[in-house]
């Protein structure tokens, strides 16, 4: 078999209205956008996981119930993993 290297394909992006408050979404909205992130395999640390989460919802600021929710679900997708 030949290797492959497979990051930089990430799947399919969830469909969410980005800039909607954080309590507009829902955890599992939540959790599918961080998977979405990481399912390019590409190597990212914790914080990386979460800027970039943050980014692709809209959000400049780090508002602290934006850090906890954000921070509850890539604790569940990375402890999944």
């Amino acid at each position: 078999p030949t290797w492959q290297d497979t990051t930089g394909r990430r799947r399919g992006r969830p469909r969410l209205s980005p800039g909607e408050p954080i309590s507009s979404y829902s955890d599992h909205e939540l959790r599918r956008i961080v998977t979405w992130i990481i399912s390019d395999d590409a190597p990212r640390t914790r914080v990386e996981i979460y800027e970039e989460t943050k980014t692709a919802l809209g959000f400049q600021r780090n508002g602290k119930t934006i850090a906890e929710r954000l921070n509850a679900a890539i604790d569940v997708i990375l402890a999944a993993r």
